[in-house]
Parts: C-alpha cells; sequence; structure tokens
C-alpha cells in the first residue's frame, strides 16, 4: 500500500550513536514516523544534535514529515541524558517538596535541554499513584502515594514541557502504581473496582487531560474492571483505549504504548499481532524499541492487517492525522527544528540551581528520636560511611556508574571518615566487613537503594545497628526502606542517588541545612 504509510504508526529504537544501516532500512523503506533514544544513543550533547539532525535529513530523504524524535527524560533514576545535562532529582523528591512550581521549573529546563539537543518528545511525566511498598518498577518515578499531589505536580509537569515547546506524555495509562510486578519481566494484573480506579490510578490523568496533554502512554497490565477478557493488557484493550480514555476520559490526543518488545508482550502475545491488536484498540504509535527483525515484524502485520481488510484503512489515517496535528501544533513541520537552543542551556547554571533547591528541599527526617542528626562528634573521633559500589537498576532505568559523590562530600566535612563499598546486595563476607570497619567508630552512616529487590542490603543495616554504634541510614531511593527494619531509629529520605540530592543529605547531617521534606507517601 504505497499510499498509505503504515509506519508513521511505529516508533523504533537502534543501536549506536549515529544512523546505522539498520535505522536507515527502517526510515526508507518503511517510512517510521518515530525515534526513541536511549543511553545507548547517547555520548554528548553535541553528538545527540548531530544525530536527530541526521535522522531528520533521512526521513526528508524518504518524502516523510520530521520524525517525532522521544526520550525518557524523567528525572530521577529514570534520564538518558546525564553530565554535563542537568541530573535532577525525580518525581518523588518533588513529591516531597510539595512544591508545583518546582514541578513546573524543572519539565521546563528539561524541555529547554531536550530541545537543544533535537528531541521534541519527551516520554515523561509519570502520572503513576505508587501506593504499593513493594512496586518493582515505579517507586521512586512518581510524585507520591496521593492522587492529588500526583495530578497536581503532574499537571505542573505537563505545562512545563508544552508551554515550552516539547510533547508531554503522562504514563502508564491506567495506572502501573499498584502492582508488586514489573511488565518489562511479566504480565500484571491491578485488580481494583472501576470506581476505585477513578478516585485513586485516574486521577492524575483526568487532571491531565483537562490541562491538555498531548499524549499518554498505555501499560501492559490487566485492569478486569474495564477489560473482563483473561489475560488482554489495557493495552491491546479497546475497552481500556477507546472506551475508557476516549469516550469516558475524553482524551483527544496521541495514545503511545509502553514499548511492545517487553515480556508482557512478547511473552503472550506476538510483535505483529500486538501491534495490530493495540491499533485497533485505540493506540496511534507503537514502539518497538529493538530488534530489526521484531521492527520489520511489526510494519509488515500492519500492511498486511490493512490489506486484507482486518485493520481499516480509517483507523490507520485517524493515527496518522493525530500525529500529523500534533506535528503541528509544536511547529515540527520542519526536519530542521525552528528556534533550536543552542547547546549551552544544556546542563545551564540556572537548571543546576533549581535541581538543587529541588533536593534540598526533598530530604526528609523521618525518625530521629536520639537527635543523631545534625551530627555533632568531634572532629579526632572516627566516623564510618557504608555505601553502594554500584547501583541496583530495574529494567527501565539507565546504566550508569554509582557516584563517588556520598564518600567525599562526608570527608569535605569530617577528615576522620572510613569509608567501606558493597556491592548492591551484598554478601555476608561484605557485611562482615562493614561491621569490622565499624569497630572503634563514634558513628555509622549507610546509605540503601531499594530494600525490597536486594535482601542484602536489609542484612547489612541490621548487622550495622547490632552494632549498638549510633546509626543514621539514609534510603537514596524508595522512602519504603523502612518497612523492611523498622527497628531503626534514624532514618532520612532523599529519594535519588543523583549527585544533587546526595550533597543535599550530606548538608542536612552536618546541619548545613534543615530537612524541610514530608513524606509523599504513607510508612505502614
Amino acid at each position: 500500500m504505497p499510499d498509505l504509510k503504515v509506519g508513521q504508526l511505529l516508533m523504533v529504537g537502534f543501536p549506536g550513536l549515529e544512523p546505522g544501516p539498520e535505522i536507515k532500512r527502517l526510515i526508507a523503506e518503511r517510512h517510521i514516523g518515530g525515534i526513541c533514544l536511549f543511553a545507548r544513543n547517547i555520548a554528548s550533547p553535541e553528538q545527540v544534535r548531530e544525530l536527530n539532525a541526521d535522522l531528520q535529513s533521512l526521513a526528508k530523504a524518504a518524502g516523510d514529515p520530521p520524525l517525532l524524535i522521544s526520550i525518557d527524560q524523567e528525572g530521577g533514576t529514570v534520564q538518558r541524558l546525564l553530565e554535563p545535562a542537568t541530573e535532577w532529582p525525580g518525581n518523588m523528591a518533588l513529591g516531597a517538596t510539595g512544591s508545583a512550581e518546582l514541578a513546573r521549573e524543572a519539565a521546563a529546563a528539561i524541555a529547554l535541554e531536550l530541545r537543544a539537543v533535537g528531541c521534541n518528545w519527551d516520554l515523561a511525566p509519570d502520572l503513576d499513584v505508587n501506593n504499593n511498598p513493594a512496586n518493582p518498577i515505579i517507586g521512586v518515578r512518581s510524585f507520591g502515594g496521593d492522587p492529588a499531589l500526583v495530578a497536581e505536580l503532574g499537571v505542573a509537569a505537563v505545562l512545563g514541557y508544552q508551554q515550552n515547546r516539547v510533547i508531554a506524555c503522562g504514563k502508564h495509562f491506567p495506572g502501573h502504581g499498584d502492582t508488586a510486578q514489573d511488565s518489562h519481566l511479566t504480565l500484571p494484573t491491578v485488580p481494583h473496582s472501576l470506581e476505585r480506579l477513578h478516585q485513586v490510578e485516574l486521577v492524575p490523568f483526568k487532571a491531565a487531560i483537562e490541562e491538555g496533554i498531548d499524549s499518554i502512554m498505555t501499560t501492559h497490565i490487566t485492569f478486569p474492571s474495564v477489560d473482563p477478557t483473561p489475560g488482554l493488557p489495557a493495552t491491546l484493550s479497546k475497552p481500556a483505549l477507546t472506551g475508557l480514555l476516549r469516550e469516558q476520559l475524553g482524551f483527544n490526543g496521541v495514545i503511545i504504548c509502553d514499548a511492545m518488545e517487553m515480556e508482557a508482550i512478547v511473552g503472550n502475545f506476538g510483535i505483529g499481532d500486538a501491534t495490530v491488536m493495540a491499533v485497533l484498540a485505540g493506540a496511534d504509535m507503537v514502539p518497538v524499541c529493538s530488534g530489526l527483525e521484531r521492527q520489520f515484524e511489526a510494519h509488515d502485520a500492519l500492511v498486511a492487517a490493512v490489506k486484507d481488510g482486518h485493520l481499516p484503512r480509517e483507523r490507520v489515517e485517524q493515527s496518522i492525522a493525530r500525529l500529523m496535528e500534533m506535528r503541528k501544533k509544536y511547529d515540527l513541520t520542519r526536519h530542521r527544528p525552528k528556534g533550536q537552543p543552542g547547546l549551552d542551556v544544556v546542563g545551564a547554571p540556572r537548571h543546576q540551581a533549581i535541581a538543587r533547591e529541588i533536593a534540598e528541599r526533598s530530604i526528609t527526617k523521618v525518625r530521629d528520636p536520639q537527635g543523631h542528626v545534625p551530627i555533632s562528634i568531634s572532629p579526632d573521633q572516627d566516623l564510618l560511611a557504608v555505601w553502594l559500589n554500584d547501583l541496583p537498576r530495574t529494567p527501565a532505568e539507565s546504566r550508569e556508574r554509582a557516584t563517588a559523590v556520598f564518600g567525599d562530600a562526608i570527608r569535605e566535612r569530617h577528615a576522620r571518615l572510613r569509608s567501606v563499598l558493597v556491592s548492591p546486595d551484598p554478601n555476608d563476607e561484605e557485611i562482615a566487613a562493614a561491621v569490622e570497619a565499624a569497630q572503634g567508630c563514634a558513628m555509622i552512616i549507610a546509605g540503601t537503594i531499594n530494600l525490597h529487590l536486594n535482601p542484602g542490603q536489609k542484612k547489612m543495616i541490621e548487622a550495622l545497628a547490632a552494632t549498638n554504634l549510633p546509626l543514621v541510614w539514609i534510603s537514596f531511593a524508595s522512602p519504603y526502606d523502612l518497612n523492611y527494619f523498622p527497628q531503626s531509629e534514624t532514618y532520612l529520605c532523599a529519594y535519588s542517588w543523583r549527585p544533587a540530592s546526595v550533597e543535599a543529605a550530606v548538608r542536612v547531617l552536618f546541619g548545613e541545612i534543615e530537612a524541610t521534606g514530608k513524606l509523599p507517601i504513607e510508612l505502614s
């Protein structure tokens, strides 16, 4: 069907720092409409800007409209552009500040940095209400556990992106917050009634729709109260996408699926069949972010489904029209971005200052009955800091090295520091070494990241507490860590391991700033 470019409904990823033969074929032969960039595509702002310009030139040569170039730049645990770009504390840190203005300012700054490198679509903000302590994939990606708070800050972020000419994308509809499973690895179910969904999960999405959000991402989770079809995720469900999202909630923008090669899809449906099902359900853009064979399979399935009448031509034309309308709204009708900011906005001092303010206002002192914070040991006493030598990661998170900021920031303020690094899930030998290092120290400071996913960290905290030395415990990700060792007396939350958050936590430890953050979730 040469006159109907069904490839415009596909978003793809590709390997490498420059356009290779795979992406060139996809653009020239299959006329794909969208690109998603990952860490594998990023070396520097200059390189990303050049890469995106080259991709747009390929689309122009193919006779296609400008590519919609997306990226996951949520902040916190999920951000692809890192230093020298601004590294953001993330949504739950914003939730702890309670500041919609900071949420808007952060999104506006992210938008400027993305536009500077040629990205026009941020797959953010996360509008999930995280109310399940065991959630393995959302957690601090959410603004918090209160639907009203998530709605307020989520809307502020949407406005920050869209007022600065970057398309916002609310995710993961109808809500990924109340599950203990990861849709990257399996097919979760949210069993709540439709009434409960309207009271909790859907609240932020409804608020974002009312404020004019232009795209929403679906989730690979089954919602029996929305669609009772056994094993059918929302992504492939017409009652969820057309019935609930379009007709009941009144969303007229672009519906984009979560990545189709996630196990919730490939483990239960073929990529080709799932792609057609998603479009039939109401999706406008279907991402297949890796694997040329899968990408070809998805395109071939769309072509065949239109040809044999299974996928009505009108349904495809509706999606192409929505995508074109979104391009026009954001002035994306040129293959070279109009009014593109200079690269000097990437990591600009003003943006770094906003990130520091978010971090400093987010630090939360949950518990400290003995008054261990601020630290008051004398300069001639030894202090032990226990930290991770690498970062535990979920499938959604970028791969990067752990920061050395924690130990360095403490040492700047207390010279007699013993520093012990352990793996993200420390074994008995590592824990014993940390306990041995504590002998003769006046105090222990320990940092953890997501105890519910790394049981060795829980054993480490228990062992350090058993030394009977004052223990200051800081969670640098999920604030729910305290649930796994509630006996701890001193517990602080930083919500992020980004440098600004680590530095802010250390400043609180040494009394340079107050811990003014409020827990945006409930601890049992």
